[in-house]
């Protein structure tokens, strides 16, 4: 996979993306994050082909054998205990459920519709 980074500057709500020269410049600054929070390209697409990061909010729309509408929302996480990006499928979003891409059914529904800096409400909204 190819091996890209953002970071997301909390003083100034701004993602930066590689290439940008706001992430290229932090490469001075590699030890003094200060207000910065550094994210990993996972190295998988969302269903409309948007790459998604460590942070982002995932949907997930379903809808049970009666029509009704049980879509979920997850935030993308690192799971430093098996070395693996993951999805945070608890109820409470505490990490205590964690699913590896790979191993989760249906993710070629996934839709990046946000991130955990921006819209961290859209986890308990649903």
């Amino acid at each position: 996979r190819e091996i890209k980074f953002r970071t997301y500057d909390k003083s100034q709500k701004y993602m930066a993306y590689q290439g940008m020269p706001d992430l290229e410049s932090l490469e001075s600054c590699v030890y003094h994050f200060g207000d910065r929070d550094l994210m990993q390209f996972t190295g998988f697409p969302d269903k409309n082909g948007v790459e998604i990061y460590e942070g982002d909010i995932l949907l997930d729309v379903e809808f049970d054998e009666n029509g009704n509408n049980i879509s979920s929302q997850f935030p993308v996480v690192y799971d430093y205990s098996k070395c693996q990006f993951a999805i945070d499928n608890s109820f409470k979003k505490d990490g205590s459920n964690l699913v590896n891409f790979v191993e989760y059914f249906g993710i070629e529904n996934l839709e990046v519709v946000g991130n955990i800096c921006d819209n961290i409400e859209m986890l308990f909204s649903f």
